[in-house]
């Protein structure tokens, strides 16, 4: 089974746009800041997506489920640009074993300030793959 969210952080590790796994990018729901947790952050996580779909005959199903992407930056300006900067590097990526990652919308969303004043922008990602029923 696929885990989304830990394949997308993956990616963005790799892709040198400034964040890295565990320090900056979390596979998790957001988290509050804290001594382990930057108040500008990246964090990923999934949800469920559409129902599967399945070719008549075939065992296989295509699976596509939705990668929530939260940025929280001090900075209103740098959060967007990173938000707009994981955009790009998603819409435009081949993300192995994924046959597709598409963005849900076509802004990055600025979803307000949380308690402690840090800006907050939400992406949302489908992602597509086959996998044996």
């Amino acid at each position: 089974m696929r885990n989304p969210p830990k394949d997308i952080v993956a990616h963005l590790d790799a892709a040198a746009i400034g964040l890295t796994k565990g320090t900056d990018l979390f596979a998790s729901r957001p988290r509050t800041e804290t001594s382990n947790i930057p108040a500008n952050s990246v964090f990923i996580y999934g949800l469920p997506g559409a129902a599967p779909t399945r070719v008549m005959g075939q065992v296989e199903e295509i699976l596509a489920p939705v990668v929530m992407i939260l940025v929280r930056n001090r900075s209103y300006s740098t959060g967007d640009a990173l938000g707009r900067t994981i955009r790009d590097t998603l819409q435009a990526a081949s993300v192995s074993p994924y046959l597709d990652v598409v963005a849900q919308s076509s802004e990055v969303e600025s979803i307000g300030q949380d308690n402690d004043g840090n800006h907050q922008f939400m992406l949302g990602f489908e992602v597509a793959y086959i996998e044996a029923a």
